[in-house]
């Protein structure tokens, strides 16, 4: 049990092991109880339930699974299980979850990182930005500057790239916290399976970030939706090709491991059902690579 201060509320209290990114979105991903997923960022062991921290008391915790539930329920579970193909009507715990998301995030990025691990004058944008999030987070007094949130789904036809194994995986499988810099905007990047939230930190922002969520609530049109802004398309490239790096670095610094786990995966009838065998299956970019085919990102794009 650890003590604290709970960064939300400001009370002292049992702080719990918090997830950065929703307990419902890794569960959703596991295919049997021995599913493990494994961070790049840090030197740890494999995580059952996904990478968490002592971070938020459990009055911050029972508030932000109520949005949570809300979400995975409504919007990430039928999108991502083909259902939720057209239009879907929301209310006000969406633009809620999207601000706990985004909170949450910076919160665990600011101390993680500190001031010397963002580039001058983020840190502090970040602090103010955090403090209008908290407060309505924790009081209800809706942001005063940085009130703007966008939910953007990444569905095979809302994003027009080819369909090998780094990309599928990153678009689908991959969750990543980070603030994207661009001449035409900055904004805080949370990526989870299938979709994105994005928090612009500024006002004049020229980028699509895609639809808006409305504070009272509203309405998105998933059917004709299509990611055409270069800033994005280049920035998920970007992404994308660090999960070529980031397989690439396993193959050749753990083949035998890599040998063992396709082994153990292959003989697992609940594996080959499941979404990941789905994406394995793709051609991979890696092994492209490793192969010594000038196969890039740039190139295929």
């Amino acid at each position: 049990m650890r003590i604290g201060i709970c960064p939300l509320f400001d009370n002292e209290t049992e702080l719990c092991e918090s997830h950065i990114f929703p307990k419902f979105a890794y569960k959703d991903l596991r295919w049997n109880n021995q599913s493990r997923f494994v961070t790049w960022e840090k030197e740890c062991p494999p995580m059952q339930t996904g990478y968490k921290v002592p971070l938020l008391g459990r009055k911050a915790e029972n508030l932000f699974s109520k949005y949570e539930n809300w979400f995975a329920q409504h919007i990430y579970r039928p999108f991502r299980n083909g259902e939720l193909k057209e239009s879907v009507c929301y209310d006000e715990k969406l633009y809620f979850f999207a601000a706990l998301q985004t909170w949450r995030g910076c919160l665990y990025a600011t101390r993680e990182s500190g001031r010397d691990g963002f580039v001058e004058g983020l840190y502090d944008c970040l602090i103010g930005v955090m403090e209008e999030w908290k407060n309505y987070l924790a009081n209800g007094v809706m942001p005063p500057v940085y009130d703007t949130f966008y939910l953007m789904p990444l569905g095979k036809k809302h994003i027009r790239l080819p369909l090998f194994l780094e990309v599928e995986f990153y678009l689908r499988r991959i969750f990543e916290f980070n603030i994207m810099m661009s001449e035409a905007g900055n904004a805080v990047y949370c990526k989870l399976p299938s979709f994105i939230i994005w928090a612009p930190l500024g006002r004049q922002s020229q980028i699509d970030y895609g639809f808006k969520i409305m504070p009272e609530g509203g309405t998105f049109d998933f059917s004709n939706y299509e990611i055409t802004d270069s800033e994005v398309i280049d920035y998920l490239l970007y992404k994308i090709d660090k999960t070529v790096e980031w397989r690439k670095h396993l193959a050749l610094t753990n083949p035998q491991k890599i040998k063992d786990i396709q082994a153990k995966m292959a003989a697992d009838k609940e594996f080959q059902k499941s979404e990941l065998a789905e994406i394995l299956s793709k051609p991979s970019l890696s092994e492209m690579q490793l192969s010594g085919e000038e196969f890039t990102m740039s190139f295929i794009f």
